[in-house]
């Protein structure tokens, strides 16, 4: 009986070859689409979920009152973790992280072989906390020594080129802080599901002895990361650590909170001090573009089925009086569907393999097809569904004849079949036109994002570690870079523009400061003489910094927005106390040192180049390449051993954009792709239409109707529904990208052209589709059909 029925659908397949092309490469694509999609969800929600405590490891955050707002940060005291393991008894373990800052940068050496990298610190209990594979070493005693060093197995093998017999080897660390000889005691498999890569792991102790200022409570450095007991309750361990910390910390509104730690990748946005939808509102909506575009697949299949219904009519009518009952002929169209569904999902795997190393570079993952438990059940799942979706109304609808109609080639279309038909075209278009505006308006503000006035110019200006020997000879190196050809300016800061301010404080007085005023942060920059003219920084009063006075290492620098939120009239000569007085003696125009989600805040410089940092250096445009070949000669004078990296400032920039940037390249590969499904279904419905009507067409051409009126006979049906579409795709686009603008504080406006480009792209593949069918249309012999 099956094999019968395969034979039957096989011929079916045969004989509706158009209507089986369009199925078979519609589902096909969508059934991309959605693997795609799914590798990147399950992907996107595994991410930090690696470690066997997953369900208990908690990450305690600080919120903060900041200028009318609250601020949440991850960083708290560096006691914190030590003071919950002896202070709360829902705390099992309790471990402090330093994790990769790039003010602690500096070059690992073996041998003749020196590496860049940044390293964490974590107390012992680490891996405890934290699942990670040893391949040399006890787990349990590598941090136990100040001078034990863990390293990766990628780093251990680009120092040695093996991991196998290089525990108790002796390695070389050069930093302002942390320089010295480390002994290897352990080799660790990196993870490839977390968020946070390190390559260099160190002791904690070894921080708190080289950073002694993090042992003060009133000082924010490590992440404190915790086990909680399985019956813990949550508020209340919020509760109990919020009044530890205020009793070690006196006359502070700030407050801690904790987060399941897998949570926060997804999950890490903040609005008053409460977690809110952060990259999960991605996951969401592609989940959900996922399963629009494989049900515009199905409607295709939908529509393609029941038109050709009258030419299916008569073989319904002949099974039902030899006896076939309706649920029979049901299971035998849902059977056509299933295969097309296994044939195109087949099609549709090989596709994802030749796609996936493209789709990896997109999104900067490292997917692959493994087949496994939940794949096999996921793919399983979604064929299931999109069988059932297909067939399930064409076997309803074609098993529905009358078969004494059927058999006199009677097929009469009530209002409802014609509507659900109209409404299913128009459900596909509405899909195609609004990720269409939203393609149009998310590259729109990305381009908008990229080409943003700053307020300093990012343009031919590099950036590299203050390192090695350059900090014992700092000024000398400066000097030298500014007499050094295609050099403009080259100065020095603490920190970065790219969203990487590492320092913020409310320690700061004036001389008339309400009430009200006491909370107010400032981020701030220790920087050298010149930074303010490399990155040509707008004065707007005053002077900037120069080494010609000598009191302008005390002196300070304000950009508007401060001078705003402190309420001072004439800044310029007026004092103010931060670790002492400090003059006011210039005042810059408010520029982005933070992404564009993030409105200007209260800022000032201030002159330190005592710390480890950055240097940045000016290109002259036109003479990059000589320039900074000039550069790194002068470096190699200073740090012969050391490799010269550095980075442009805006690609620097750009990476705080990255996720929003892959997210408006997969918008637009999976918004064509809906349009190009919804295309092909018009194309075969414009197909069957013409072929179901080209009696009535010959019989008007021989009665004088033009080729025009032909065109407008065949169109009209068309047209409408796009016109239909495009009124009810409209208001929900403008609601959709309206809210998703919102989350960027600088954003552009809604435009007409948005929505005009949406609706002219629509009408321009709608008849894209259609015109190979409307020009056979037009062309038909009236006397071949009226033989007949």
């Amino acid at each position: 009986m099956i094999g019968h029925h395969l034979l039957f659908i096989y011929r079916n397949f045969k004989r509706f070859k158009i209507s089986f092309f369009v199925n078979l490469i519609g589902l096909s694509i969508g059934l991309i689409c959605t693997l795609l999609i799914y590798f990147w969800i399950r992907d996107e929600l595994n991410i930090d979920k690696f470690n066997d405590n997953d369900t208990y490891l908690y990450q305690v955050l600080r919120n903060e009152p900041l200028n009318n707002t609250v601020n949440t940060e991850e960083y708290t005291p560096g006691l914190l973790a030590r003071a919950l393991v002896s202070s709360i008894p829902e705390v099992e373990h309790a471990v402090a992280v330093v994790p990769p800052n790039i003010s602690y940068k500096g070059a690992l050496s073996a041998g003749t072989t020196k590496i860049f990298t940044t390293p964490q610190f974590a107390d012992q209990g680490f891996f405890d906390v934290f699942t990670y594979e040893f391949i040399e070493g006890d787990k349990n005693s590598v941090l136990l020594h100040k001078s034990a060093i863990s390293i990766s197995e990628e780093t251990a093998y680009k120092l040695f080129k093996t991991t196998k017999n290089i525990i108790g080897k002796t390695i070389a660390f050069e930093n302002e802080y942390f320089a010295g000889q480390y002994i290897i005691s352990g080799i660790f498999k990196s993870q490839p599901s977390a968020s946070t890569k390190f390559d260099v792991l160190f002791s904690y102790e070894l921080f708190l002895e080289k950073r002694p200022e993090v042992k003060e409570w009133s000082n924010g450095g490590p992440s404190t990361f915790l086990i909680l007991k399985k019956d813990a309750d949550i508020q209340s361990v919020n509760h109990k650590i919020t009044e530890l910390f205020l009793t070690k910390r006196q006359n502070t509104k700030e407050t801690l909170f904790v987060q399941r730690f897998s949570e926060r990748y997804l999950y890490g946005s903040y609005e008053n001090g409460v977690p809110i939808v952060g990259r999960m509102v991605y996951v969401r909506l592609f989940g959900v573009i996922a399963l629009f575009i494989l049900g515009i697949a199905c409607i295709n299949f939908m529509n393609l089925s029941t038109a050709k219904a009258s030419r299916r009519m008569k073989e319904v009518g002949i099974k039902k009086v030899l006896g076939a009952k309706r649920g029979a002929l049901m299971v035998q169209y849902i059977g056509e569907s299933m295969l097309l569904t296994a044939i195109s999902l087949f099609v549709a795997l090989l596709a994802t393999e030749l796609l996936l190393p493209q789709f990896n570079s997109i999104t900067g993952k490292s997917l692959s097809l493994h087949f496994d438990l939940k794949l096999v059940l996921a793919l399983f799942s979604i064929s299931l569904l999109t069988s059932l979706a297909a067939g399930s109304y064409p076997a309803f609808y074609l098993s529905g004849f009358n078969p004494a109609n059927a058999l006199k080639g009677k097929l009469s279309s009530t209002k409802s079949e014609l509507l659900i038909r109209k409404g299913l075209v128009v459900f596909q278009f509405i899909i195609s036109i609004i990720l269409t505006i939203s393609v149009s308006v998310i590259y729109n503000q990305i381009k908008f994002v990229k080409n943003k006035n700053l307020g300093y110019e990012k343009d031919n200006v590099i950036s590299f570690a203050k390192q090695g020997k350059l900090d014992k000879n700092f000024k000398s190196f400066i000097s030298q870079l500014k007499n050094t050809p295609g050099v403009v300016d080259a100065s020095y800061m603490y920190g970065s523009l790219a969203g990487g301010i590492s320092s913020r404080s409310g320690g700061l007085s004036w001389e008339g400061q309400a009430l009200d005023q006491k909370n107010t942060k400032f981020d701030y920059l220790d920087v050298d003489f010149g930074l303010i003219e490399t990155l040509n920084l707008k004065i707007e009063q005053g002077r900037s910094f120069s080494p010609e006075f000598g009191s302008d290492t005390s002196a300070i620098i304000f950009n508007k927005a401060a001078i705003k939120a402190m309420g001072i009239k004439n800044p310029i000569g007026k004092t103010v106390n931060f670790y002492g007085n400090r003059q006011i003696i210039g005042v810059v125009d408010d520029f982005h040192f933070e992404s564009l989600f993030e409105k200007v805040k209260p800022f000032f410089f201030k002159i330190d180049y005592e710390n480890g940092g950055n240097i940045l250096v000016r290109i002259k445009r036109g003479s990059e390449k000589i320039a900074i070949e000039n550069i790194e000669k002068i470096y190699k004078e200073f740090n012969e051993n050391l490799p010269f990296e550095y980075k442009f400032l805006d690609d620097d920039y750009q990476v705080q954009y990255t996720f929003e940037n892959k997210i408006a390249i997969l918008s637009r590969y999976f918004a064509g792709t809906a349009i190009i499904i919804s295309c092909l279904g018009l194309f075969g419905l414009a197909a069957f239409m013409v072929e179901r009507r080209s009696k009535e067409i010959a019989i008007r051409k021989t009665l004088g109707c033009s080729d025009l009126g032909v065109i407008s006979l065949l169109s009209t049906f068309f047209v409408r529904i796009i016109f239909i579409a495009i009124f009810i795709a409209f208001p929900i686009g403008y609601l959709i990208m309206g809210n998703w603008l919102e989350s960027f504080a600088y954003r552009i406006s809604l435009q007409w052209w948005h929505f005009a480009f949406a609706g002219f792209l629509a009408f321009v593949m709608a008849w894209t589709a259609i015109a190979s069918q409307i020009f056979i249309a037009i062309r038909i012999n009236p006397v071949k059909y009226l033989k007949e």
